[in-house]
């Protein structure tokens, strides 16, 4: 897609206590399932809720420009606050519920209907109005947890992550006190939405894992955007242009499998499977009735279409990391993964004119990449109140393949829109030189076994000092979560 998303899994931390925040993800730089105990996978296992009771969360946000290059008072602005909390209850069932507020959205509905890299389809219109036919941009609303041991003979996690948005509009230019020729009136109704349901377990002793997490996530998505504008043609106002852009897909069904084997106290193995999978297939409808007569056919200038996308996506994680304390206050985690990325786009535009009906663009794209990334993070608890954390990761090997196929479609002859040409192409490349290395560095201070506060460092600060040295106006900090204990 010419917005191509490059979704990279969520990075993450440590282990310290019943503590831990996505700051201290951000500053390890590695994957948050490679910890082995950390408050952050509980949107990994809702089960998890169960360790992190009675707890309040507050990501108080990013800074911008955090991985960009010192931008004089273009740094200092502070977005994506949110948070929650969790409270162990005896209501109905011995329990542990959470509530999470804010979350920024982490899916990929908005990329349908984005055209393919390359694609020469025609793209989805924005209506007469102005208005962007595509999905809305999705908000998180709420994220709800529950987790507990005492309903079945086995533990048992359910969340629920809803996020929407939405937008109604109406205009109309009518004269008065008669309407007239040609007095219009329009309306425009996007809706997008996407609701997550996820189910989980731990098992204890299974096989050589000391304990084995089964996680299976439902995305149940829907995008349904609708413009219509309307003609007074002398009796009545008819339909003169009507656009619409709905998603066909509506599932995205995620598989996790999480063990972990303890060697002893201070050796742990974390190993993960996740297969992801995501139908966003869908439609692209635009009608014109140039003179109003709900005939539509070429020698009126109408234009009569539906862009079709089938699009589907999938994310194959295989991985394993080892969580080393060399003293009780040294932990040192090493980890890799293989991450499979796999694409596959078929686009067409098809008339549906009266005396013009069939396919008359088509572009296919199908990308596989694979990359294998490996990560090394630290962190050093120098005192009870002060620790520091550093990590590094660099993608070591990054295979990417390639194949279009791009048919090519003549005028009109009378019959058919017919085939002329049929272009293919296929690539391979090894781009591992396009990945830069990471370094990340971060501070946490404790206040009483209450209150923990984590900074991420912004790195532009580390090489070129702060302001008093650098002149850049910029904050020192890219990043900061707050954890208080009740």
């Amino acid at each position: 897609m010419k917005r191509y998303i490059n979704v990279t899994i969520l990075l993450t931390v440590f282990y310290l206590q019943s503590f831990a925040t996505w700051s201290r993800v951000s500053s390890l730089g590695v994957p948050f399932w490679m910890l082995k105990e950390d408050d952050t996978l509980i949107w990994l296992n809702p089960y998890e809720i169960v360790n992190y009771p009675n707890q309040i969360w507050a990501e108080i946000g990013t800074a911008s420009g955090s991985t960009l290059q010192p931008n004089v008072n273009g740094n200092l602005s502070i977005g994506n606050q949110w948070g929650g909390i969790s409270k162990k209850t005896d209501f109905l069932y011995p329990a542990t519920v959470g509530l999470f507020f804010g979350r920024p959205y982490w899916g990929l509905v908005s990329s349908a209907g984005q055209q393919a890299v390359g694609s020469d389809v025609s793209a989805v219109e924005n209506s007469p109005a102005g208005t962007s036919m595509l999905p809305l941009k999705l908000y998180n609303k709420f994220d709800i947890f529950f987790g507990s041991d005492k309903i079945l003979s086995i533990p048992l996690g359910l969340s629920v992550f809803y996020a929407s948005n939405s937008s109604y509009k109406t205009e109309s230019s009518v004269t008065q006190p008669a309407t007239a020729v040609n007095d219009v009136k329009y309306s425009e109704e996007l809706r997008s939405s996407e609701i997550w349901l996820m189910l989980s377990t731990r098992l204890s002793n299974f096989y050589f894992f000391n304990t084995f997490d089964i996680i299976i996530n439902l995305g149940i998505h829907n995008v349904n955007n609708r413009y219509i504008d309307e003609v007074y043609n002398g009796e009545k106002f008819v339909i003169n242009d009507d656009y619409s852009f709905t998603t066909k897909g509506s599932l995205t069904p995620e598989v996790t499998l999480r063990g972990i084997y303890e060697k002893n106290k201070n050796v742990s193995i974390v190993t993960i499977f996740d297969y992801y999978y995501t139908d966003l297939s869908n439609e692209f409808l635009r009608k014109t009735d140039t003179n109003l007569d709900n005939q539509f056919v070429s020698t009126d200038r109408d234009v009569y279409y539906k862009r079709e996308q089938n699009y589907v996506r999938s994310f194959l994680t295989i991985g394993a990391a080892t969580n080393l304390y060399l003293t009780p206050k040294i932990l040192f985690i090493i980890g890799t993964n293989i991450f499979v990325d796999s694409v596959n786009i078929n686009e067409k535009r098809r008339q549906m004119l009266i005396d013009r009906k069939g396919v008359d663009q088509e572009y296919k794209y199908e990308s596989n990449r694979i990359n294998i990334p490996f990560y090394l993070a630290c962190e050093y608890k120098i005192t009870n109140f002060l620790s520091l954390s550093s990590g590094i990761n660099k993608v070591v090997s990054a295979m990417e393949n390639i194949k279009v196929v791009d048919p090519d479609y003549g005028g009109w002859n009378g019959t058919q829109f017919p085939l002329s040409n049929i272009t293919e192409k296929e690539t391979r490349n090894d781009n591992v030189a396009g990945y830069t290395t990471n370094v990340s560095f971060g501070a946490r201070t404790k206040i009483k076994d209450k209150v923990i506060l984590d900074f991420v460092i912004r790195q532009n600060v580390l090489f070129t000092g702060t302001y008093i040295i650098s002149g850049v106006p910029e904050t020192l900090f890219s990043q900061i979560s707050v954890v208080y204990k009740f």
